[in-house]
């Protein structure tokens, strides 16, 4: 089944107001566990604003799980690895607002400047829809001005309304949630996946499975994928290339400079130099 684009909002330019590049879609399509066409590597230099319609997923956000319900927002910061876990055959929908800040801690509200996940308590849950009809105009905002109006209305609707944060990791194995946090606090001292499976007393057929059942991806993948987050995590933050490939962890310094390339489009370098 093709994805569905409901309403998608054009990109704007809303720089004046220290924001750019404002985007938002509201899609659908049909998805199932182990589905191949799903993009399990999301890392971008950009604020992200996920909100639940329906399907019954949930969201890998680096070292958490978090199941989703209709409604439940995620917000995830800029550099930080994460994708939705398919849990059965369902119809997703969702609503993404993208858009980046140049001084975040002076623009944004701050809920957005740590890991934020919640849900409208019980006696809000009609505030759903005016959620979804902020996220309408916002899509269909005409100029600088409506779109900043707009989006400053849903990060107050948010920050007002939803107070209950999202439950974690629920159902996971307590091995698996003690393996995912090993690996993202110990990330640079990891060198293979059977210093894991030895240190956790698991085999590596089970690794597999606990990451493939609950995470919906390898753990050789995940691995990599923190790597690179925590790669484009240090070059924002002004550290050198060199620095970037021996803190996240990488074996070989070439390797990384090409699966660098590979998964962000630009070198480290260069990505050193547009994210600051």
């Amino acid at each position: 089944m093709r994805q569905y684009i409901l309403l998608e909002g054009n990109e704007k330019d809303i720089s004046a107001a220290g924001y750019e590049h404002f985007k938002m879609i509201h899609a659908s399509r049909e998805v199932y566990k182990d589905d191949p066409t799903l993009d399990k590597n999301h890392i971008h230099d950009c604020y992200e604003i996920y909100i639940n319609i329906k399907g019954n997923v949930s969201f890998l956000a680096e070292d958490t799980v978090y199941p989703i319900s209709p409604g439940d927002i995620v917000i995830f910061k800029p550099n930080a690895y994460h994708h939705c876990v398919i849990n059965e055959k369902t119809v997703h929908e969702w609503i993404c607002i993208w858009f980046k800040a140049k001084d975040p801690s002076s623009i944004l509200p701050p809920f957005l400047l740590s890991d934020y996940s919640a849900r409208l308590t019980p006696f809000e849950l009609s505030g759903i829809q005016e959620l979804f009809c902020l996220c309408g105009k916002l899509a269909a905002a005409k100029d600088e001005f409506e779109t900043l109006t707009f989006l400053f209305e849903a990060f107050y609707f948010i920050q007002t309304k939803y107070i209950v944060s999202l439950p974690q990791n629920i159902g996971m194995p307590s091995v698996l949630v003690e393996i995912v946090s090993e690996i993202k606090h110990n990330l640079k001292n990891i060198h293979s996946l059977n210093e894991i499976t030895d240190a956790f007393y698991i085999s590596s057929s089970s690794l597999n499975r606990y990451f493939n059942n609950y995470l919906g991806i390898t753990p050789s993948k995940y691995i990599e994928n923190l790597r690179i987050s925590n790669a484009c995590r240090l070059l924002a933050e002004g550290e050198s290339v060199q620095a970037a490939f021996e803190e996240s962890g990488f074996a070989d310094y070439s390797h990384f400079i090409q699966i660098f390339k590979k998964r962000i489009g630009i070198t480290p370098g260069r990505y050193r130099k547009v994210a600051k």
